[in-house]
């Protein structure tokens, strides 16, 4: 069932009759009254609406980002602008796959995911592609919409003949600003994905070269963390892997000294949690991190 939330249904009477909130709340009585209180509020709003003709969702070819709501399943147009790793996970006995991307348009930015056979897509989503997202569901998770993309849905890559603006300032706040859940060690699962870690470097590992999708050389570093609830090895990727190293990212002489300096330092780690089916063990890629954070900024951390 599709849930919208009765500001923007408000808003919708609003822009398509020109009647204030008062003139709305007034409608809005006049139906609780007549029908002896055995209907609520959002209800009644329903009903006036419907009544005055205002059309609460747009058809399927005009939606936008923007107008989606948890149970819709939709059709769109969007413009991929980050795209994430495949992850393998263990549910119930079975194995799955799941991989997601952020995509946008001219009206906002949304998480997409992609289930089992739609996940190896994510190697083809580069960023800048056009997709056609079809018969996705609109879900709610951890208070923010998503797409899913699993039976019965698909994902068409470079559709002919279309075209997607997306807004810079969504852009920005999307790669920029997610929202990263505080958890201690112990707490991760294969359910969490975006989370923030305060813990202890208690081992640092030789950094590694590789050579990415694109050709391009890539460095990474792995350390093990540790938060006093348990340990988690953690991935520190080019730029992230050379603050953490220093000099000694570039010099292997310097390499024994630094590790040894490292450890026992306080990090705050973000980034993306997942499972290591080799070791069956989580693991964080990190995107962002802070040596020796301020203790006073961290006092509102998970208990």
């Amino acid at each position: 069932m599709i849930t919208m939330p009765p500001e923007r249904i408000r808003e919708r009477i609003t822009a398509q009759t020109g009647m204030t909130n008062a003139q709305i709340d007034l409608k809005v009585q006049e139906k609780l009254t007549s029908l002896a209180g055995l209907i609520s509020l959002d209800g009644a709003l329903h009903i006036v609406a419907n009544e005055l003709g205002v059309k609460l969702t747009p058809d399927r070819e005009e939606l936008r980002v923007k107008d989606l709501l948890p149970g819709m399943k939709v059709q769109l147009n969007l413009r991929v602008m980050k795209a994430y790793e495949l992850r393998t996970f263990a549910k119930e006995g079975r194995t799955g796959q799941v991989a997601s991307f952020l995509a946008g348009d001219e009206t906002g930015v949304v998480r997409i995911a992609l289930w089992n056979e739609h996940a190896p897509l994510i190697s083809q989503l580069t960023e800048g592609i056009i997709v056609q997202v079809r018969d996705a569901v609109a879900k709610e998770n951890q208070g923010k919409l998503e797409l899913s993309i699993g039976t019965g849905a698909n994902l068409l890559l470079s559709p002919p003949g279309v075209t997607v603006t997306v807004n810079a300032s969504a852009m920005g706040s999307a790669t920029s600003d997610r929202s990263f859940a505080k958890k201690k060690i112990s707490e991760l699962s294969n359910s969490d994905d975006y989370v923030d870690i305060l813990g202890t470097i208690v081992q640092v590992y030789d950094p590694r070269s590789f050579v990415k999708k694109t050709g391009e050389q890539g460095l990474v570093a792995n350390a093990v963390i540790d938060d006093g609830s348990g340990t988690i090895r953690a991935a520190f990727w080019d730029d992230d892997c050379k603050t953490l190293l220093g000099d000694a990212a570039s010099r292997p002489e310097l390499l024994g000294d630094t590790k040894l300096e490292l450890l026992g330092q306080i990090v705050k780690i973000q980034g993306r949690c997942k499972l290591n089916p080799t070791y069956n063990a989580m693991e964080v890629s990190v995107s962002k991190f802070v040596k020796n954070p301020d203790p006073a900024a961290e006092m509102d951390r998970v208990k």
